[in-house]
């Protein structure tokens, strides 16, 4: 057997066997823990957005339910208006009024001041189309 040979089967061999094995296990261990961090800084980015979306909810959220809900009605009692000093409501107008009336008092919470207007609205004939 020559030297190499036995250095090989010996001691040496383990040894550098066992040195492979601890590049090997040190590199997978480092890729693990670079993986680790990286899903922390995920983790942290995740809780801080949805953080900034409460917040949004919260506070932005209100004052956007009221700003909508302004518009709608003054959108409504306009159409409305227009349609009872029109003396008449095409079929159209009714159901846009309507759908948004809909909206204005559900979810958005509207009051009640327009349930009146609303009700002498639907009493106005109803037209296809109205004359120009």
């Amino acid at each position: 057997m020559t030297p190499f040979q036995s250095f090989m089967c010996g001691a040496g061999g383990a040894a550098l066997i066992t040195s492979v094995m601890t590049v090997i296990r040190w590199a997978i261990e480092r890729r693990a823990a670079k993986k680790d961090k990286n899903s922390m800084n995920i983790d942290q980015r995740i809780e801080k957005i949805e953080s900034d979306v409460k917040e949004l909810r919260e506070g932005d959220m209100r004052a956007l339910i009221a700003g909508v809900r302004s518009l709608l009605y003054s959108e409504i009692k306009d159409r409305a208006k227009t349609a009872l000093a029109a003396g008449e409501v095409t079929a159209e107008e009714l159901e846009d009024i309507s759908r948004k009336h809909e909206l204005y008092h559900g979810p958005l919470s509207g009051n009640g001041y327009l349930d009146t207007l609303m009700d002498k609205l639907r009493a106005l004939p109803v037209r296809e189309q109205r004359g120009d």
